[in-house]
């Protein structure tokens, strides 16, 4: 199966169109498009892109995940490649520290995860040793909201409006489990500029894009 992602991640890289929010939808857990997206990213990840990527499910998967899409992030974790733990941060998963990783710390609720996701953001630019033209944010699983807020739409509304924020391009890429989290879909679809989504027929995986052109 083509991988729609990469094919529309390049156009909007040709067309300078990369200010713009993409949905990766899966219909079916088995339909996997998820992975798709992170394959995406390898190679802006490779190319030295700064990339972001908050994880909404187990770090531990994130990584595996990361990994399996033939990704090294090791060799660049701390440098062009930052994780924040969305999700052990709010259920208190004990990490072992590891460049790049960030961890939010102390209570968390929905409004004090988008202030300390804020206060990341700042303390990673400054970080850098210099402000990025763009920086590609994929939200990994963001279907895991579901399990660790109490409105997650609100906190994807307020954690998506923080792009406006920053003085670069960003291209948002959110993937999300529709099975597991459907609360979220009729924001992912008002809230984005270009929509995948995700299914399998006759046990074959297949991807179709519900917004947006592609040429």
């Amino acid at each position: 199966m083509e991988n729609l992602v990469s094919r529309l991640l390049e156009h909007l890289e040709k067309t300078g169109g990369l200010n713009a929010v993409i949905s990766v939808i899966d219909r079916d857990l088995e339909s996997m498009l998820y992975l798709d997206a992170i394959e995406a990213l390898k190679q802006p990840i490779q190319s030295g892109e700064y990339v972001w990527i908050v994880a909404y499910d187990s770090l531990q998967n994130t990584l595996r995940d990361l990994k399996r899409m033939d990704i090294d992030y090791g060799s660049y974790l701390g440098k062009t490649l930052f994780i924040l733990d969305a999700f052990g941060s709010v259920k208190r998963v004990p990490t072992a520290p590891m460049e790049g990783i960030i961890t939010l710390s102390g209570y968390i609720d929905d409004n004090v995860f988008v202030l300390k996701y804020r206060e990341a953001i700042k303390n990673v630019l400054n970080s850098l040793p210099e402000v990025p033209k763009r920086v590609y944010v994929l939200g990994y699983n963001e279907s895991g909201m579901c399990r660790i807020f109490r409105n997650p739409v609100k906190v994807q509304r307020l954690v998506w409006g923080l792009r406006r924020e920053v003085p670069f391009q960003v291209l948002k890429i959110s993937t999300h489990l529709q099975p597991e989290c459907p609360t979220l879909e009729e924001f992912l679809y008002m809230g984005s500029d270009f929509v995948i989504e995700g299914f399998v027929e006759e046990n074959q995986r297949k991807a179709i894009l519900t917004k947006g052109v592609l040429p």
